[in-house]
C-alpha cells in the first residue's frame, strides 16, 4: 500500500504505520482546526462535557463511537479506518470482521476527509480508488463545471415553503448552450414522510423533530415542482467558484448523501446547510457566521450576493406568473373569455369572438391554454382536459408566433431586511403613549413590497411595549404568528384568500383592557382593483381566553377592505364587523398607510375608530420602522 511505504522510514520502536500517523495528527492538533470542524459539522454545545457536538445525527457518519462529541477520537478513528488495507476489486473483502461490498470501505465513503488528511500529514496524493464505482458514477452524473444557487420564491400555501427555499444547481460543461435542463440539483430538506400539515407537523419542524437529508435529483424535476405545480417564481444565481473549489464541495457532499441531520425550520434548515457547503468550498467566505440565530432563505440570498460570488442572475417565471401577466393585458370587458374558452375551445368560433381584435383573440386563446395546462398539472389526469388542450394547441399553431413576455420583478436581494424595530407615538382612549416594537421576521402586507409577493405577509414574534404619559407601562401585544394571503390572482385561479393570527392582545371593550390569548382565522375572496390594488372580503371567527376567566369568548368577524400599492406607498382601508357572543355588534373602521423612506426605513400612519353600542374609541398613531 502506497501510504504505508511512504511512512516506513519514520517507523520508531513498535509503533505501527497508522499509530505514527495518529500521533502526528495529534501533535498538529488537527482535531482543533477549522476544516476538521467543518468536515464533521461540529458546533459549540452546552449539552456535552467537551462543549462541542456534531449537528449530524447519524451513526454512519462517524468512525468512533464517541465521534459525535469528541473530535479527537473521531480523528484517530478516521485515520485508522482510512489507511487500513484496501479491499480486493474482484471479490468481497473482510473489513472490520464482516464481509462487505468494497463500496462501503471508508476510502469510498469519506473521500473529502482522506484528501484533507493526506495534505495535512504530508502524504502522497492519491485519487479515489477506481473500485469506488458508486462515487465515480455520482460525480459523472452531477457534473462539476459550474454551480448556481436557486431560490424558489415564498409559497404561502405550503407551510414548509413560506419563507422560500434554496437549493444548488450543478451544471455540466455545455451549460452555455442552454442545457441547464440537463443539470442536477443538490437539495437539503426535512424528511417528513407522508405526514401532512398539522399542529404536530409545525411543532416538529420548529423543534427539530424531523431528520434533514441531502438528495440530488435532475434539475428539471425541481423546475416542474416549483414553477409549474407550486406556482413559484425561481431565481438562479450563477456562483463564482473555481473547478477546484467545486470538486472540494462535491466530495464533501458525497460524504453527506443520505446522512441525517436534525432539521430546524428556522435555523438549521435547507439554506443553512448549503451555506456550510459553500464555506467548506471556500473557507474565507464564513457565510454561516452571519446566521447564528435564524436562517431565512431570502436573507441567505442577500448574504451570498453581498459576498461578491454571484456571476449573473436569471429569472424563471412560474406558469402562474405568466398567466397572470397575460391576463392583465386583456381588456377587462373581455377577460371572461379566458375561462369560457378553457371550458369550451369551440367558443372561439362564435360570431362574438370572431369580431374581437385578432391580437386580443390570440392572447385569449394562449391564456386559456396556459390556464388549462396549469390546472392539469395540479389535478389527476383527465381525458376531457387533454382533449380541450389539444383543440387549443391546434388553434395556437395557426396563430402568428409570439415571443414569451414576462416582466421580471425586483430581485430578492433588493428587498428590505426581515427584522424590524419600531418607535411609535400615539393616542388611544384620550391617552397619549409611546411604544417600542420588535418583529423577529419577516414581512407584512404594508411593508415595502419590492422583492416580495404583493398581498402576502408573514409576521413572526411581533412584540409591542407601551409607556403611557401617565407613567403606566404594559405589554400591549405579543403576536406569535400572523399570516396574510390576499392574492390579486385569486379571480382567475379561483384560489381563496385568508389570514390567520395567534398571540396575546388587548381589547379596550372587554375585561378592562386586560391581556388575553387570542386566535383568529378568516377566509374569503380577493381580486384585482384598478391596476395596483387588491379588494377583499373575509369571513371568520376569533377565540379569546383570559387567564383569570374560565370562559372562552368566540366572536364572528367580517372584514371588507382595499389594499393599494403606489410607488413607495402602501395603504389599507378596512371595515371590520365583529359580533361578540356576549355583547352588541362592534364596528371598526381603519386606514393604515406605510411610506418607504429607503430600503430599510419606513414611516407608518394609522387611524381607526371603534364603535360598539354607546362606547367609542379613536386611535391615532405615527410610527418609525427600521429593518435590519
Amino acid at each position: 500500500m502506497a501510504i504505508l511505504s511512504a511512512i516506513t522510514t519514520h517507523v520508531i520502536g513498535s509503533d505501527s504505520p497508522i499509530e505514527i500517523l495518529q500521533k502526528r495528527a495529534v501533535e498538529l492538533e488537527l482535531h482543533h482546526t477549522k476544516t476538521w470542524q467543518q468536515l464533521l459539522h461540529y458546533s459549540p454545545s452546552k449539552r456535552t462535557s467537551g462543549g462541542i457536538e456534531s449537528q449530524v445525527d447519524d451513526a454512519r457518519f462517524f468512525n468512533s463511537p464517541d465521534g459525535k462529541t469528541n473530535p479527537k477520537q473521531e480523528l484517530l478513528a478516521t485515520i485508522g479506518v482510512l489507511f487500513e488495507p484496501q479491499p480486493t476489486t474482484d471479490s468481497t473483502d473482510l473489513i472490520n470482521g464482516s464481509v462487505k461490498d468494497p463500496q462501503t470501505h471508508p476510502r469510498c465513503r469519506f473521500v473529502s476527509r482522506e484528501q484533507w488528511l493526506r495534505e495535512q500529514l504530508e502524504l502522497p496524493k492519491q485519487a479515489v480508488p477506481e473500485w469506488c464505482t458508486h462515487y465515480y458514477e455520482w460525480r459523472k452524473a452531477v457534473g462539476s463545471h459550474s454551480m448556481s444557487l436557486v431560490f424558489p420564491a415564498s409559497y404561502l400555501n405550503s407551510p414548509s415553503s413560506m419563507f422560500g427555499h434554496t437549493l444548488l444547481r450543478l451544471d455540466p460543461e455545455n451549460i452555455d448552450q442552454g442545457s441547464d435542463w440537463l443539470s442536477w440539483s443538490l437539495n437539503f430538506a426535512a424528511d417528513t414522510g407522508d405526514e401532512n400539515f398539522s399542529a404536530g407537523y409545525a411543532f416538529k419542524g420548529i423543534a427539530g423533530g424531523y431528520a434533514g437529508k441531502f438528495n440530488s435529483v435532475p434539475y428539471f424535476k425541481k423546475l416542474q415542482e416549483y414553477g409549474a405545480i407550486e406556482n413559484r417564481d425561481i431565481w438562479e444565481y450563477e456562483l463564482d467558484f473555481s473547478p477546484t473549489e467545486l470538486d472540494r464541495m462535491l466530495d464533501h457532499a458525497w460524504e453527506l448523501r443520505d446522512i441525517a441531520f436534525d432539521y430546524y425550520f428556522f435555523r438549521q434548515n435547507c439554506s443553512y446547510r448549503l451555506l456550510e457547503l459553500m464555506d467548506y468550498a471556500r473557507p474565507t467566505l464564513n457565510l454561516t457566521e452571519q446566521f447564528r440565530v435564524t436562517t431565512i432563505p431570502a436573507d441567505t440570498v442577500k448574504a451570498v450576493a453581498a459576498a461578491g460570488i454571484v456571476r449573473n442572475t436569471q429569472f424563471r417565471a412560474s406558469l402562474g406568473s405568466g398567466i397572470q401577466q397575460r391576463y392583465t393585458q386583456i381588456p377587462r370587458g373581455q377577460r371572461h373569455w379566458v375561462s369560457r374558452i378553457a371550458q369550451n375551445p369551440d367558443s372561439t368560433q362564435s360570431d362574438t369572438f370572431q369580431q374581437l381584435d385578432p391580437a386580443i383573440q390570440a392572447t385569449l386563446i394562449r391564456t386559456a391554454n396556459d390556464l388549462l395546462t396549469y390546472r392539469s398539472r395540479r389535478t389527476a389526469r383527465s381525458p376531457e382536459i387533454a382533449k380541450r388542450r389539444l383543440s387549443l394547441l391546434k388553434q395556437i399553431a395557426s396563430l402568428p408566433s409570439e415571443p414569451a413576455r414576462v416582466e421580471q420583478p425586483a430581485n430578492p436581494e433588493s428587498a428590505h431586511d426581515t427584522r424590524v424595530v419600531s418607535l411609535t407615538r400615539g393616542r388611544e382612549l384620550d391617552t397619549h403613549y409611546s411604544e417600542f416594537g420588535f418583529r423577529w421576521s419577516y414581512h407584512d402586507i404594508l411593508d415595502r413590497n419590492t422583492g416580495y409577493l404583493k398581498g402576502a405577509g408573514i409576521s413572526l414574534l411581533e412584540v409591542q411595549l407601551r409607556h403611557y404619559d401617565s407613567g403606566e407601562n404594559q405589554l400591549q401585544s405579543a403576536e406569535l404568528v400572523k399570516l396574510q394571503s390576499l392574492s390579486d390572482r385569486a379571480l382567475i385561479f379561483k384560489t381563496l384568500s385568508w389570514n390567520l393570527s395567534a398571540g396575546l392582545f388587548r381589547n379596550p371593550f372587554r375585561n378592562q383592557n386586560r391581556l388575553a390569548g387570542r386566535f383568529s382565522g378568516n377566509i374569503g375572496k380577493s381580486t384585482e382593483v384598478f391596476s395596483s390594488g387588491i379588494g377583499y372580503a373575509l369571513l371568520g371567527v376569533s377565540a379569546s381566553q383570559y387567564s383569570e376567566l374560565s370562559e372562552t369568548y368566540i366572536d364572528s368577524e367580517l372584514s371588507v377592505g382595499l389594499l393599494h400599492y403606489h410607488r413607495r406607498f402602501a395603504t389599507q382601508i378596512e371595515l371590520k364587523l365583529e359580533s361578540p357572543m356576549e355583547q352588541s355588534l362592534r364596528t371598526t373602521t381603519s386606514i393604515t398607510s406605510n411610506f418607504a423612506l429607503t430600503k430599510n426605513n419606513a414611516a407608518r400612519f394609522s387611524a381607526s375608530h371603534i364603535d360598539q353600542q354607546n362606547e367609542r374609541n379613536t386611535h391615532l398613531s405615527l410610527q418609525y420602522r427600521f429593518y435590519f
